[in-house]
């Protein structure tokens, strides 16, 4: 017999799309509610069922405060016997340093988000190793049928869903999001340098007219098929502006390309947060009369990291925002990306 599946999923959609992946395998899916205190529901599960395997939402653990190297602590302290993988609903891809910190904190692996219309890619991967860890294959022919059963409307309630869109434009142009970087930071890309406005100079930047005339020569897109394709690159992560503040254009806006560098790859993000969480000041703060309890300053957390790794400002940048995309901190309300100025973030572990 197969093992049990709990789910703790923060997306509907998503356990809707992954319980009828599971049940087309006969596989008994538990599903928790978003409200649930997650340890206490599992502990529960478990008294009625075998040894599970638990696949547990980052962002869900968020939503209730919680940051994943806490869940993972618990769980190999009092359920050790159940098989984690950790999951992001959020996410359309996962890259290998993800991948290396879930890992690290004892979950089998970090899986991303799925899609009905792009299930071979998006679902298929991440059900066959929900499947291996409850001791099955994957049944190709199952899963399709299981998605063919499903409303589309389902994937028009998900990021991932959008992601999968950008990816179906680029696809018009025959190009990927590897293949347009790539030329983009080839020899005949863009100019990539430090440039100034005012009082302030930007590092490792390049100008939004420039990369819409790169991307029009190699794609033979419109100008503004380009901008297109350019903001679907900004909204998958692969640039962004220098102060996170303009959506892609064809002006002379500056951009840079997300750091993909060996040395920023190879820090171990464990590590990492519990550095930076010990290295930074975290106190309570004021902003037009409100408080906020335990935070720090984007502008400290830049200057640590380029300090204590030797990093780039693309790099310190980039690594700031992984830390958030894996809902490790969080900016107080919510409404801003890792930004290098007097913007306040939280760690998970400090919600409480």
């Amino acid at each position: 017999m197969p093992r049990p599946v709990i789910l703790a999923l923060a997306s509907e959609p998503q356990e809707a799309i992954l319980r009828a992946a599971l049940n087309a395998h006969d596989v008994r899916v538990t599903g928790l509610p978003p409200s649930a205190h997650i340890e206490s529901a599992v502990m529960q599960a478990m008294r009625e069922m075998p040894p599970p395997v638990l696949l547990i939402d980052i962002a869900a653990l968020a939503h209730l405060a919680m940051d994943a190297e806490a869940f993972c602590t618990w769980r190999s302290e009092h359920c050790a016997k159940a098989e984690l993988l950790l999951f992001c609903s959020g996410l359309q891809c996962v890259n290998a340093q993800a991948h290396a910190w879930a890992q690290s904190l004892g979950a089998g692996d970090l899986l991303p988000g799925c899609e009905i219309a792009h299930w071979h890619s998006s679902l298929l991967p991440t059900v066959t190793a929900i499947l291996s860890a409850a001791g099955m294959s994957a049944n190709k022919a199952a899963i399709e049928h299981a998605m063919q059963s499903l409303p589309r409307k389902l994937d028009h309630s998900t990021r991932v869903s959008k992601a999968w869109n950008h990816l179906d434009l680029l696809r018009e142009f025959s190009t990927d999001p590897g293949a347009l970087i790539d030329i983009l930071r080839s020899k005949n890309g863009v100019p990539i340098d430090a440039r100034r406005y005012r009082t302030r100079v930007y590092d490792e930047c390049f100008v939004g007219v420039a990369a819409v005339d790169v991307i029009v020569h190699a794609t033979g897109a419109t100008r503004a098929e380009a901008v297109r394709m350019g903001q679907t690159l900004l909204e998958l992560g692969h640039l962004y502006h220098v102060v996170r503040e303009q959506p892609f254009q064809d002006s002379n806006f500056y951009y840079r390309v997300s750091a993909d560098t060996p040395r920023l790859n190879a820090l171990d993000l464990t590590l990492v947060t519990k550095r930076m969480h010990d290295g930074i000041k975290i106190r309570d703060r004021k902003f037009n009369g409100v408080r906020y309890p335990t935070c720090y300053v984007g502008s400290d957390a830049m200057a640590w990291m380029r300090t204590t790794y030797q990093l780039s400002v693309n790099e310190a940048m980039t690594l700031g925002q992984r830390l958030i995309d894996l809902f490790i901190v969080h900016h107080v309300v919510d409404d801003q990306p890792f930004r290098d100025g007097k913007f306040f973030y939280r760690f998970y572990r400090d919600e409480t």
